[in-house]
């Protein structure tokens, strides 16, 4: 069983769709935090009530595993500098000129991050760095909670501004123009900083929904994204081993904490191929 090896050093963005990416998902994730414990939940629940505590608790709950499945993603690494590389090219590996090193299957190169990604599915720019074999599982963890809080946080929004909003024909003009009519000063009355906030809680549930089903199904499938975009299922071994591959092999606790031991079973150099996939090149 293989185990996760952490960064020493380049975690931070590098270049500036990264750094925006970055910086908003930093802010607006405490924010709405904030806004929904302090300022929608009072004054929706009782103070001090079942359902207030109820709801404070929880959301804090949402907040830990979305941070710190976030951190992980972060600080976790899955270049091939955390295996041992052989000297000479095997059936399958290719040899990467930028690293001036040999890679193996299902590994290529990220010009962002500057070095080969085991297993690599895809560059974050939201995390400033890629998904591959060792932080899939956390990066997978970090959508899902993302997914509940923001349909939680979108829940509880809706009761609270049916409080202070009426709707009618001038609402649904500031939903389709949220900040024209906040910069330029045509609403900039509290209620309707409440009513931009309810329409990114609403966005991030969809996006983040669609994103954690996607990426759900490509694990489904056994493919990464490079593959799927190839057509290519060569690596599926079926649910079960496709489940263990990303969350490892106590994969049914992992949604617990991420520092829940869960070790995967491979080291992410060594994958069987079939004829589907021996003559695909890693870029």
């Amino acid at each position: 069983m293989y185990t996760i090896k952490y960064k020493s050093r380049h975690f931070l963005p590098h270049n500036i769709g990264d750094i925006v990416s970055f910086v908003f998902l930093v802010l607006i994730v405490p924010l709405v935090f904030w806004f929904v414990v302090f300022i929608v939940i009072p004054a929706t629940y009782p103070v001090f009530g079942f359902w207030q505590v109820y709801h404070i608790l929880f959301s804090t709950f949402l907040l830990f595993q979305i941070v710190t499945n976030y951190v992980y993603v972060i600080m976790v690494d899955t270049s091939i500098h955390t295996v041992m590389l052989p000297s000479q090219l095997r059936e399958g590996w290719y040899f990467c000129a930028p690293c001036e090193s040999v890679a193996p299957p299902r590994a290529y190169h990220c010009h962002v991050c500057n070095t080969c990604i085991l297993k690599r599915d895809h560059h974050c720019t939201f995390s400033a760095c890629c998904i591959g074999h060792y932080n899939h599982r956390y990066f997978m963890l970090f959508l899902f909670y993302l997914t509940i809080g923001t349909i939680y946080a979108t829940y509880l929004n809706l009761f609270f501004i049916h409080n202070f909003v009426s709707f009618n024909w001038g609402l649904l003009l500031k939903i389709m123009l949220p900040l024209a009519f906040l910069v330029f000063g045509l609403d900039t009355s509290t209620n309707h900083v409440y009513l931009i906030m309810l329409l990114v809680v609403m966005v991030g549930s969809m996006v983040s929904l669609l994103l954690l089903v996607y990426h759900f199904g490509l694990i489904q499938d056994g493919v990464l994204t490079f593959e799927r975009n190839r057509k290519l299922k060569g690596y599926n071994a079926g649910l079960k081993a496709n489940i263990e591959q990303v969350f490892g092999i106590r994969w049914y606790l992992v949604w617990l904490a991420p520092f829940v031991e869960s070790p995967l079973p491979s080291s992410g150099a060594n994958w069987e191929m079939n004829s589907s996939t021996k003559s695909l090149k890693y870029l």
